[in-house]
């Protein structure tokens, strides 16, 4: 799936003395890349546009939630992470809000509901709230073909 990936319309987006973390972030799965939202509060409404330039019918939203960084894994329970985000095709106006798992692991959103290539609205509509900050962070978020059920850590199971 090597198409590019567009994103525009964002609401806000963070920007740190020496670091940005804008929507454009959103196509890149190396870490420490989120898109931070840069609203007062938890960012509630804040969001961007997935542009459909291909004219592709896509299933699902790829997600991978909050701030990921291996040398600071801390971070993804000090921001918040989304817990329910509202998708809206632009064209039909049909929308829905969905649940959003609170995991690092990569996850599949159901968007099959919009059955016609369009640009798609992504908004926060309900957060996970970090432990230190009301920065809400969304690590990935793509079109996608195939359903992805999040890996499950299981180490837990072999430590007594």
């Amino acid at each position: 799936n090597e198409e590019i990936r567009e994103y525009k319309n964002c609401t806000s987006y963070l920007k740190e003395k020496s670091k940005e973390y804008p929507p454009e972030n959103l196509c890149d799965l190396g870490i420490e890349t989120p898109w931070v939202e840069a609203a007062s509060g938890d960012g509630i409404g804040e969001g961007f546009t997935i542009i459909n330039s291909w004219g592709t019918i896509y299933p699902y939203l790829l997600i991978m939630n909050g701030y990921i960084s291996y040398e600071k894994p801390y971070l993804y329970k000090q921001n918040n992470r989304i817990k329910k985000i509202k998708v809206k095709g632009i064209k039909s106006g049909k929308e829905k809000i969905l649940d959003v798992l609170d995991t690092p692991h990569l996850q599949t959103v159901d968007i099959s509901f919009i059955t016609k290539a369009e640009d798609i609205r992504v908004e926060i509509a309900d957060v996970y709230k970090g432990t230190k900050y009301d920065d809400t962070c969304l690590h990935y978020c793509i079109t996608y073909d195939d359903e992805v059920i999040p890996y499950e850590n299981s180490i837990e199971l072999y430590e007594k």
